[in-house]
């Protein structure tokens, strides 16, 4: 199934070739496995439509060059060791050097070594969805 609305205001596997599988039905819920890997906990009187997104193919297609990837709105990505180090910390030195530091943002912030979501929770109207790990083997228990 594909276009799962969540709650009335949030769609889910709306993309071109994405789906979703029920594992599993309770009284109130659904478990539903997304090609990610990724498991929800969805209320099984949310709507979806039944079978997959078209257009499966999309992502292989090669653009061929860097202005079809404009013609998209997509803007040109300037890497932070090209950059002077007014502009990025990875900035500066003679020829090509190395940027000398673990990847960081433009302001400093670190980029990698973070995971940024391990358990998360909607809420709305005394209602829930729960978004769960792979390696989170106890699904619905929140670590803190």
């Amino acid at each position: 199934m594909h276009n799962i609305n969540i709650l009335n205001y949030n769609n889910i596997a709306c993309a071109s070739g994405t789906f979703g599988v029920i594992l599993q039905k309770y009284k109130n819920f659904c478990l539903v496995k997304f090609p990610s890997k990724k498991i929800f906990y969805i209320l099984s009187s949310s709507q979806a439509t039944l079978g997959r997104m078209s257009n499966v193919q999309y992502k292989l297609c090669n653009l061929g060059k860097a202005g079809r990837n404009r013609w998209f709105g997509k803007r040109p990505r300037v890497r932070g060791v090209a950059m002077n180090p007014i502009d990025h910390p990875h900035g500066g030195g003679q020829g090509k050097t190395s940027g000398g530091q673990p990847s960081v943002s433009p302001w400093g912030k670190p980029t990698k070594q973070i995971k940024h979501r391990k358990f998360v929770v909607f809420k709305k109207n005394k209602k829930f969805v729960k978004i769960l790990d792979k390696k989170n083997k106890k699904y619905g228990k929140n670590k803190k």
